[in-house]
């Protein structure tokens, strides 16, 4: 068996190799790792440190700056795994993580798993939710939630978190419209149409604030709510 993570990045030189770093000491029972990194043009030396490294990494460099969700799919595209990841190139996610959002899959107790940060408490933390440094960002996440729920009928508490396992079989064939920060949504969206068995894990979650770099917007938001309300009637 093997996973592929696909790390899409864009400006990240502060992170990226602890990023790397973290997820080379992951290791998974029964499953060997496909690490695969698209660079997003980005221009503030994030390129440099990445035509550095050594090792096993595939890396691919686009020639035009295009959106996470299109370096997603150019990763998609290159991917050899039976399982693909997603693993953001900032520090807001633990890599350790992925082992327990695998373990369902590998077992058949689930189609697809998806990293819940709302479930954050049952990993005995003291936290008993996730929150973002700011409140218009987090109170747009629960709209998200609450849309999906709705028009989805599903009982979900985090749909937009970075962390998925899916089996590649699933993406081979799957259209995908978005290339902006709505991908993740558009994915989840046709697939809850398909009926597959999805469950939510529990992550950790350590968010950034704008000043540090994160880079999704109020107006990518709104695109993710449309998305929802396409996706929910359109055929594909």
């Amino acid at each position: 068996m093997k996973l592929s993570i696909i790390i899409p990045v864009y400006n990240e030189k502060s992170t990226i190799l602890e990023v790397l770093r973290k997820v080379d000491q992951v290791i998974f029972n029964d499953c060997e790792k496909e690490i695969i990194i698209i660079d997003d043009c980005s221009t503030d030396g994030t390129r440099e440190i990445l035509k550095g490294l050594s090792g096993t990494y595939k890396v691919i460099f686009k020639e035009k700056n295009s959106g996470k969700g299109a370096s997603v799919k150019l990763g998609v595209a290159q991917a050899t795994g039976d399982y693909i990841t997603i693993q953001d190139a900032d520090l807001e996610y633990d890599p350790e993580d992925l082992k327990t959002l695998l373990e369902p899959v590998q077992s058949n107790r689930l189609d697809i798993s998806l990293g819940s940060r709302a479930r954050y408490s049952e990993l005995k933390n003291s936290r008993t939710g996730w929150s973002h440094p700011h409140p218009l960002t987090y109170l747009g996440n629960k709209l998200i939630i609450a849309s999906i729920n709705l028009m989805y009928n599903r009982r979900g508490t985090d749909f937009f978190a970075c962390y998925k396992i899916i089996p590649r079989r699933y993406l081979a064939d799957l259209p995908i419209e978005a290339d902006g920060f709505a991908y993740d949504v558009e994915l989840l969206c046709k697939l809850f149409r398909k009926g597959l068995k999805i469950g939510e894990v529990p992550i950790h979650y350590n968010p950034r604030t704008f000043a540090e770099g994160k880079k999704i917007r109020y107006w990518d938001g709104l695109v993710v709510l449309w998305t929802i309300f396409k996706w929910r009637f359109k055929f594909f």
